[in-house]
């Protein structure tokens, strides 16, 4: 059971860290040339 919990506790790990990335892909890849065509 604690090896469960463990494995359980990895996948949140990484799921959290992918869903970082993504957020930080998107703040740079769309939301930033985004401000720049604005503001330019």
């Amino acid at each position: 059971m604690s090896t469960f919990g463990a494995i359980l506790t990895y996948i949140c790990i990484v799921f959290y860290h992918m869903g970082n990335v993504i957020l930080l892909y998107l703040d740079i890849f769309m939301f930033k040339p985004y401000n720049i065509y604005i503001y330019s």
